[in-house]
């Protein structure tokens, strides 16, 4: 067992409360419900599900699956999400890629202003601004088929404004455009979603302990989470 891994286990949920991974944290989902609403474990925003989700065991605990091409999905409407600051954030994930994929699964999105989300041939992050802007990252690489890969993608607009994505340990893939200085991310009034889309996808995607932050996470706090290969149990150490 890892250390890390170790230490979560060895002080619970409680005991990890000053952890500076928990600074910036508005949702955690561990997808460990076999049915039902999955739980923000740190926050107030429950997915609900739409059609039919499903579970099975993933890197941490279990994990939600999601049948592609029939519009499978967690979702959350609450109109709070609204004040959600999408300025800068960070958002984690561990995915499972089908056999036989297709098409895109949405890894987190909100309408088409903001999609994080599978391609066939990589990760791919986009961010949209107030003025029209588009900051699109593609993390191209093959996924290989019946693979859990953790994935994360970072924003700052106090930075250099520039979307992000990574997956594993490996490099960041950076934006070629930046949002304009003075801009706001557009946060619009679309569904959060996390889905299997249609458009001839075919297989089951799997999500695994997903979290949103907003602040964009330094290089070390998210090799903390990645926990070389492991993955790192909420509230985290």
């Amino acid at each position: 067992m890892k250390l890390s891994r170790l230490i979560t286990v060895l002080m619970g949920r409680r005991g990890a409360s000053a952890s500076p991974l928990l600074t910036g944290l508005v949702s955690h989902w561990t997808m460990d419900e076999t049915t039902g609403n999955r739980v923000d474990s740190h926050g107030t925003f429950d997915l609900s599900p739409q059609n039919t989700v499903g579970y099975d065991t993933g890197i941490l605990g279990n994990c939600a699956t999601m049948v592609t091409g029939a519009l499978n999905r967690l979702t959350r409407s609450d109109a709070a999400i609204l004040a959600i600051n999408f300025n800068a954030f960070t958002i984690t994930a561990w995915v499972y890629i089908p056999t036989a994929f297709a098409a895109d699964c949405a890894i987190f999105s909100k309408g088409a202003e903001f999609q994080f989300y599978i391609e066939s041939n990589g990760i791919n992050l986009n961010v949209s601004s107030t003025a029209g802007g588009t900051s699109s990252a593609d993390y191209n690489v093959t996924l290989n088929a019946d693979t859990w890969y953790f994935v994360a993608a970072r924003f700052d607009m106090a930075g250099d404004r520039k979307a992000k994505v990574k997956v594993n340990d490996g490099d960041w893939a950076v934006a070629g455009i930046a949002l304009s200085v003075g801009d706001t991310v557009k946060n619009s009034t679309n569904y959060i979603n996390v889905n299997a889309m249609g458009n001839g996808a075919v297989g089951t995607c799997r999500y695994d302990s997903l979290s949103f932050w907003t602040r964009a996470l330094q290089d070390s706090e998210i090799d903390l989470l990645y926990n070389e290969g492991a993955g790192l149990d909420y509230p985290f150490p």
